[in-house]
């Protein structure tokens, strides 16, 4: 008789190279539904979606944040650490008849922004409009990229003749 020690992958082991196939399978199931589907990579349904790019040393990160009251927003810095949180809050919506659907989704979100060290709080600024909250951090003088020429010099081509 044989023995040997194999290591368990549980009862589901086996189906792992399926799991893509499962996970799409599933998330279809619950997206028609009605239901939010988790998408590796995203962010999830209690955070929100960004642009962000930077213009003149100046970080922009643009938040939809639709539905939200600017009151019902946070923006906070701890060390270099950016935070925006929040709340969209429920409506109260009537049942009309037999059939009532809701896909909006309510409750706290949270998302937070490393940053480059020395950015200074009192000059991060905050601004909502039409549902989009807008963040402008500018870099520190000492964090800004200093440019490097290069020396371009012309060399005459030679042949060298190897032994």
């Amino acid at each position: 008789m044989r023995r040997e020690l194999s290591v368990w992958r549980g009862p589901f082991g086996t189906m792992r190279p399926w799991r893509p196939d499962l996970e799409s399978v599933v998330n279809d199931l619950f997206s028609s539904r009605g239901w939010p589907a988790a998408r590796p990579g995203m962010p999830s349904e209690a955070s929100f979606r960004i642009d962000s790019y930077v213009d003149d040393n100046t970080l922009h990160i643009k938040a939809d944040l639709p539905g939200v009251e600017p009151k019902d927003v946070e923006v906070a810095l701890d060390g270099n650490r950016l935070t925006v949180k929040g709340e969209r809050k429920a409506e109260h919506a009537e049942k009309d008849g037999d059939y009532f659907h809701q896909e909006r989704s309510y409750g706290s979100f949270a998302r937070s922004f490393m940053l480059p060290e020395g950015i200074e709080a009192e000059k991060i600024e905050a601004r909502a409009k039409n549902g989009t909250l807008e963040i402008v951090v500018p870099f520190p003088a000492e964090g800004k990229p200093k440019r490097i020429p290069v020396d371009v010099k012309t060399e005459v081509a030679t042949d060298v003749a190897a032994d």
